[in-house]
């Protein structure tokens, strides 16, 4: 028994290394000696670029809010596994540029769209937290705590209309409980 469990234990280890090696091997040099670019983030890069820094603030359409949205949380979340330190230094980057930019848009988009946390109260019904709160101009946290009614998160995350920023479950500042942060997208 204990053989089996050790060897079991062994290949899924064996498994999680391999997955992860072979992420890596993208951003390895190839013989030639080039490192690899993820296509996927210059792709998030490229389409940042066309919508926030070549675009006039004054068009903002809802696709465009959600494809910024999408883009936004590919490149931080490269970022973040690459350890990335969004500092100064990388805010004066091109890319940190980009980003900067694009939140920029982002806070505008959000300005526009005009909704008060009343109306995101309504746009959110039937799902009840605790407690809604906007964090920014555009972006809101909802939060529930113990009992968590997880069918609400789940209709907000199933809603149309509604993009999810971030979710933590047991966050320092509500033990137990759930938070969801999340943006509207304007109509």
């Amino acid at each position: 028994m204990k053989n089996s469990i050790h060897q079991s234990i062994t290949y899924e280890l064996r498994d999680i290394v391999n997955r992860h090696m072979d992420e890596v091997r993208l951003y390895l040099p190839s013989p030639d000696g080039d490192i690899g670019v993820p296509e996927d983030v210059l792709a998030h890069l490229k389409r940042l670029t066309d919508i926030c820094v070549q675009s006039s603030g004054h068009t903002i359409a809802s696709e465009w809010y959600q494809d910024v949205i999408e883009s936004k949380q590919c490149i931080e979340s490269f970022l973040r596994v690459m350890n990335q330190t969004m500092d100064a230094d990388f805010y004066a980057t091109e890319i940190g540029h980009i980003l900067s930019q694009s939140e920029a848009w982002c806070h505008s988009a959000a300005v526009k769209s005009g909704l008060t946390t009343l109306e995101a109260w309504d746009f959110i019904a039937p799902v009840k937290p605790d407690h809604l709160t906007e964090v920014e101009a555009g972006l809101y946290e909802a939060q529930w705590w113990k009992p968590i009614p997880w069918m609400d998160v789940e209709i907000l995350r199933r809603t149309d209309g509604i993009v999810i920023q971030y979710e933590e479950r047991d966050p320092k500042r509500l033990p137990g409980g759930f938070l969801v942060r999340f943006s509207i997208v304007p109509s």
